[in-house]
């Protein structure tokens, strides 16, 4: 018999000693240790995403008083990949608070570094929060730390598949062009049609060459645009928070 163990098998063994470690000892050193290298195997796709494990991470970080910036940020990052889900708001409720902005206390390099770790993540989920979408390309565009936080495999397209839906379920259409700026293809177009053309909710139907048609849902108010004014982004801010609520 084989020595060696599916990774599928391997996935669902790391998972149960995981479970049973939180279980048993949830803020022992070598629980943490473990958890930050679960939560490494799930950056690569090794194992699959989990919020529970994620979460029991940060509040060992809370009663420890340790944490690790780069891990926290990780884990922030992942649960914005989990969107429309409410991942990243539990998750944000955690975060230690040494790795949050404070008026006063150690203003060393250090924590200085490990602060703007996590602020970066927070910052770029506001801007999603409040549907500025092409600031958010643009910052993870312009900002090498930025970029570095968001490079998980898989993120662009769970962030552009969240902003998509978002868009689909507020308009009927939408310009081209604009949609490709709001998905962060304003500069590659090519990338761009292929993910709008294999999207769900596109109506290939009725898109041509300058405008995208989405499939009516039959529930709400769908509004034909072909391109959003500020009135009409000012609406979609409110779909957005109305739907993290």
């Amino acid at each position: 018999m084989s020595g060696l163990i599916h990774s599928t098998q391997f996935s669902d063994a790391m998972t149960a000693a995981i479970t049973q470690m939180i279980n048993e000892g949830p803020y022992e050193a070598s629980t943490v240790s473990a958890l930050e290298a679960y939560v490494a195997s799930q950056k690569t796709g090794t194992t699959a995403y989990d919020f529970q494990a994620n979460k029991a991470l940060l509040k060992a970080y809370q009663c420890s008083g340790s944490s690790n910036a780069g891990v926290v940020a990780d884990v922030l990052v992942m649960g914005l990949m989990q969107l429309p889900n409410k991942d990243f708001f539990e998750l944000s409720y955690l975060i230690p608070t040494k790795l949050l902005p404070q008026p006063k206390g150690d203003k060393s390099e250090e924590s200085l570094s490990n602060v703007a770790k996590v602020t970066i993540v927070t910052k770029c989920a506001d801007m999603l929060e409040r549907a500025q979408y092409t600031e958010f390309w643009a910052e993870l565009a312009s900002n090498e730390s930025s970029k570095a936080a968001f490079n998980i495999p898989g993120c662009d397209a769970a962030i552009r598949a969240f902003i998509l839906n978002n868009i689909s379920t507020a308009f009927r259409n939408i310009k081209r062009s604009l949609l490709y700026s709001l998905l962060g293809f304003s500069n590659n177009e090519a990338p761009g049609a292929a993910f709008v053309s294999s999207a769900a909710g596109v109506d290939a139907a009725a898109t041509n060459a300058d405008t995208v048609t989405f499939v009516s849902t039959g529930t709400g108010t769908l509004k034909n645009a072909l391109s959003m004014q500020v009135g009409d982004m000012l609406q979609l801010v409110d779909f957005l928070r109305a739907s993290n609520k």
